[in-house]
C-alpha cells in the first residue's frame, strides 16, 4: 500500500518539517481549545488538580524485579502507567485552561520520565521477552527492544514538546536537549540501528497488535522531534512496517486478535494513517483503500448489543470502544454504517475510558467530544455477519431474543485460545453459553504453560472432550468447511471440528452444526455429529454458564432460555467456577461465580447426533 511512498526522495518531498507539522491545534490556539465541551474541561481539569495533590509515583528495582520472581506484572506497571496517565491529565488541563498552574508538574513529571532506568515493562523485557531469562532488571546502558508501552511513552514526550516546547526553552535549553536524547536512545537508535526485533515479523513471528500500536506511537514522536536524514528514514521503517502489518491481513478485515484488540491494531492503524495525512500534508492519503475501511467496520460486525462483544482469543466480553476514534474512521473511509456504530456507542461519562495508551487518540477524541454530543445515530444494527476468512458468524434476532456468535478458525491465531467451534449465545440480552474471556495477564499467561490456564481452554468454550482430551494448541489444529448461510428467514453455521482435537480423541469424525430460524419463539438448535473409533461412555459435552442453571428431568433452565436435550441418553452435572481475579470479574459484572454444564452419556456410543435446543 505504501510502496509509492517508500523511496527516500518521494517520502521526503512529502514530509512536512517539525514546525509545519500540525496534527492537533497547538496550546496557543487558544479559540479552539476554548470551545471543548465543558463536561470534558471540567473533567480533566479536576483529574489534573488531584495530580498536583499527590507525589509522583516511586518506581523500584524491587518492583520491577517482581515479574521474574512470582509473575506478577499488575504491580509494577500500575506505577508505570500512572505516571503517563498523569502527565496526560496534566497536559490536557494545562491546554485547556492555559493558566500556567500545572506547568511545574508536566515538567517535573517529564523529568522523571526520562530519567527512568528502563521504559520496557518487565513482562516484555528483553531477554523474557526472547525467552531467555538472564537477569530480572533491564540493561543499564544499552537499548535493544522497542516495547508497546516505551513507544507510547516516545508519544507521550512528544506531544509533551509539541504543546510546551516554548516553555521548556524559557525555563532551560537542557530540557528539550534531554527529551530528544532519551526518545533517540531509547526509541529511534534501536529502530534504525538495532537489529530487527521480533515483534516486527522479519524472522518467522507473528505480526499482530505490536506493529500499528508501536508505529503509531513511534510516529508522533518522530513527526515533532526529528528532521532530515532521520526523519525520513524512521519514516521509511514505519510505512514499510505499516505493508507488513497490512499484507497479513485478509480481505473481510478481521482482526483475529478479537475486539478487545482492535483498539490496539485497526484502531491504531487508522491513528498512523492521520498522523501520515497530517505530517505530509495530506499528500499520504490511503482512506479509499477497500480493506481499511474493511479493518474499520470489524468492530461493529463483532458487537452483540449494548457493551458486549464477541469475545474469541483474549477478548474481554464487555468493551468500551473508542466511540469518538470509530466516528472519525467512518468518515474518513465514508463508511455511515461505522460512523453511525460510533455515535451509537458514544457515552459522554467514558471519554478517556481505553484509550489512556494513545496519546494522540487521546487528544483527537477531546477535540471531537462536543461534536459527537450533537450526532445522531441514523442506521439500525445489522442482523448478520458472516466474516468468511476469520471464519466468525454472528446472528442477532430481535424477535426470538437470540444473539449468537460461532467460529471457525484454528488454534494458532494471534493471543489464541483453544476455541474452535465454539458458540456463544445471548437470550433477552442474558448469557448463556458463554466464552468465559482472560484473566488478569501474569508471566504464565505467555509461557508454554498458557493451555493450562482454564480460560484457554477448550473445555471452557463450549466443547467437548473424548477420553479426557481436548483440543490441541497450533494451526494444524482447525476447523474444516466452516461455513455460513443467511437468509432473511434464518441462519446456519457448519464446521467439521474433526481435526481440532488430537488423536487420543479417538475421531473419526466431529462435525458442528447451528442453525435456527428468525421469529418470536423460535429456538435455537446446535447439533454435534460424532463418530467414534470405538463405543465409548467417556464423553464430556461441556458449556460455560454465567448464571447458575437449573437441572430439571426435561432439560436445563439457563437464565431465559430452556436446553433441551435427550435426557434418556445424556445426564446432567454441574460444576462450580470460582472466579479470584478481579478483571473477569468485572468482565461478568462482579460475579464471584461461573458455573459449567457437563452432559455425558449414561451407555455406551459410537456414533451418535447429539441434539441441543435452546428455547
Amino acid at each position: 500500500m505504501f510502496e509509492a511512498y517508500l523511496s527516500e526522495y518521494h517520502l521526503q518531498a512529502k514530509l512536512k518539517g517539525p514546525q509545519e507539522f500540525c496534527a492537533l491545534p497547538r496550546r496557543q490556539e487558544r479559540a479552539v481549545w476554548e470551545s471543548v465541551d465543558p463536561q470534558i474541561r471540567e473533567y480533566y481539569l479536576e483529574k489534573a488538580r488531584k495530580v498536583l495533590k499527590a507525589p509522583i509515583p516511586m518506581l523500584t528495582a524491587s518492583g520491577y524485579m517482581e515479574y521474574a520472581q512470582n509473575g506478577n506484572r499488575t504491580h509494577f506497571e500500575n506505577l508505570y502507567h500512572l505516571r503517563r496517565e498523569n502527565l496526560l491529565a496534566l497536559a490536557a488541563a494545562e491546554c485547556l485552561e492555559n493558566k500556567g498552574q500545572f506547568l511545574s508538574a508536566i515538567l517535573d513529571y517529564t523529568w522523571a520520565i526520562c530519567e527512568e532506568a528502563s521504559w520496557v515493562v518487565p513482562g516484555h523485557n528483553n531477554q523474557m521477552y526472547l525467552g531467555r531469562i538472564v537477569d530480572c532488571l533491564p540493561k543499564a546502558v544499552t537499548f535493544d527492544l522497542v516495547d508497546l508501552f516505551g513507544a507510547e511513552t516516545a508519544s507521550l514526550l512528544g506531544w509533551i514538546c509539541y504543546f510546551f516546547g516554548d516553555y521548556f526553552d524559557s525555563t532551560s535549553p537542557y530540557i528539550m536537549e534531554k527529551i530528544r536524547y532519551e526518545v533517540q536512545r531509547r526509541i529511534f537508535a534501536p529502530l534504525l540501528e538495532g537489529s530487527e526485533m521480533p515483534w516486527m515479523g522479519y524472522q518467522g513471528h507473528v505480526i499482530n497488535n505490536w506493529v500499528p500500536w508501536i508505529t503509531s506511537n513511534c510516529m508522533a514522536a518522530a513527526a515533532v522531534l526529528t528532521c532530515g536524514y532521520e526523519r525520513v528514514r524512521l519514516f521509511q521503517k514505519f510505512l514499510s512496517l505499516l505493508d507488513r502489518f497490512l499484507e497479513q491481513y485478509q480481505p473481510d478485515g478481521g482482526c483475529d486478535e478479537g475486539p478487545g484488540y482492535w483498539n490496539a491494531a485497526g484502531a491504531a492503524l487508522f491513528d498512523a494513517l492521520e498522523l501520515l495525512y497530517a505530517v505530509s500534508g495530506g499528500a499520504i492519503d490511503c482512506y479509499n483503500e477497500p480493506l481499511i475501511r474493511k479493518i474499520g467496520e470489524y468492530i461493529m460486525h463483532v458487537h452483540l448489543f449494548s457493551d458486549r462483544f464477541v469475545n474469541f482469543a483474549d477478548g474481554s466480553p464487555k468493551l468500551t470502544v473508542s466511540a469518538e476514534l470509530i466516528h472519525r474512521f467512518g468518515v474518513r473511509v465514508g463508511s455511515t454504517p461505522l460512523a453511525s456504530f460510533g455515535v451509537q456507542r458514544f457515552n459522554p461519562d467514558e471519554q478517556m475510558r481505553k484509550d489512556k495508551w494513545f496519546v494522540y487518540r487521546t487528544f483527537q477524541n477531546l477535540l471531537h467530544f462536543s461534536q459527537m454530543k450533537e450526532e445522531k445515530a441514523t442506521l439500525l444494527q445489522e442482523r448478520q455477519t458472516w466474516l468468511k476468512y476469520l471464519q466468525i458468524c454472528v446472528s442477532r434476532d430481535p424477535l426470538s431474543g437470540f444473539t449468537v456468535a460461532c467460529k471457525g478458525g484454528n488454534n494458532d491465531e494471534s493471543h489464541n485460545h483453544n476455541d474452535v467451534g465454539c458458540v456463544i449465545v445471548y437470550k433477552n440480552s442474558t448469557p448463556v453459553f458463554i466464552d468465559p474471556g482472560v484473566e488478569t495477564y501474569t508471566a504464565k499467561t505467555f509461557s508454554d504453560q498458557r493451555y493450562t490456564i482454564w480460560t484457554m481452554r477448550s473445555d471452557f468454550h463450549n466443547l467437548p472432550a473424548f477420553h479426557g482430551t481436548v483440543q490441541g494448541f497450533g494451526s494444524q489444529f482447525a476447523a474444516r468447511n466452516a461455513d455460513c448461510a443467511f437468509s432473511h428467514t434464518g441462519f446456519s453455521f457448519s464446521a467439521d471440528l474433526t481435526q481440532a482435537y488430537p488423536a487420543a480423541a479417538g475421531l473419526k469424525s466431529f462435525t458442528r452444526s447451528i442453525q435456527m430460524e428468525y421469529g418470536e419463539g423460535s429456538p435455537l438448535i446446535l447439533e454435534d455429529s460424532i463418530l467414534l473409533d470405538s463405543p465409548s461412555e467417556d464423553i464430556q459435552l461441556y458449556f460455560t454458564l454465567a448464571e447458575k442453571p437449573d437441572c430439571r428431568e426435561n432439560g436445563v433452565q439457563i437464565a431465559d432460555a430452556f436446553l433441551e436435550y435427550d435426557t434418556q441418553l445424556l445426564k446432567a452435572s454441574v460444576e462450580e467456577i470460582p472466579l479470584t481475579d478481579e478483571k473477569i470479574q468485572e468482565d461478568w459484572d462482579g460475579r464471584e461465580t461461573l458455573y459449567r454444564l457437563c452432559l455425558t452419556p449414561t451407555r455406551a456410543v459410537s456414533c451418535e447426533v447429539l441434539r441441543f435446543i435452546l428455547h
